[in-house]
């Protein structure tokens, strides 16, 4: 278990540089968790090529967007914060065998990009465990290509998928189970509709 400490910093996350690649030795061998003084920022997000979160409002100006991330066999337990991972003009991501557990009151996962050519694209997450938090997933605006598949969402406060309405170009969620129920491309529709309405 990997022990991360904010400070009390406002300002502490770990970043996501391109070709950031994360391997663990498995979901219940690999754990990283922050402590309870991660105040105002998800515990994991991308950063541009001048060292600018995706919080910034500097973020994207001058700087390259994050590409080729990886995460995988691992679990990330966020304890405080906007929550636990935050894709912000990120191409290229992969998250598989992956556990998030969010104990904040944030969204676990947020997926959107800034608009024009700053989008977020070419997303995979696969055989994950998401649980807690206030949303599980948001895939917010201005995001193409991502597939959620073979995935479990859980114990979520509010909604498990919050798929948005600007600029969203195939973005699919096939295979994956709410609280332990099983919904399939052909039965997931309407599912879906009623967990994001």
């Amino acid at each position: 278990t990997y022990q991360l400490n904010g400070n009390n910093s406002n300002d502490f996350s770990v970043p996501l540089l391109s070709g950031t690649n994360l391997r663990g030795e498995g979901i219940d061998r690999t754990i990283i968790q922050s402590d309870e003084n991660l105040f105002d920022n998800y515990l994991f997000q991308t950063m541009d090529s001048l060292d600018e979160y995706a919080n910034s409002t500097a973020y994207i100006s001058n700087g390259i967007a994050a590409s080729d991330i990886i995460l995988r066999d691992m679990t990330i337990i966020c304890n405080a914060g906007k929550g636990a991972l935050l894709l912000r003009n990120a191409k290229n991501v992969i998250l598989q065998n992956v556990r998030i557990v969010n104990g904040s009151s944030g969204d676990t996962i947020k997926v959107y990009g800034d608009g024009e050519e700053a989008v977020s694209s070419d997303i995979l997450i696969d055989g994950c465990q998401i649980e807690g938090g206030n949303r599980s997933f948001v895939i917010e605006k201005n995001v193409k290509n991502v597939l959620v598949s073979n995935t479990r969402f859980q114990d979520s406060n509010e909604n498990f998928v919050i798929i948005g309405s600007d600029d969203i170009a195939n973005c699919n969620v096939r295979a994956v189970s709410f609280n332990n129920n099983i919904f399939t491309k052909s039965n997931g529709t309407n599912v879906l509709n009623r967990v994001l309405g």
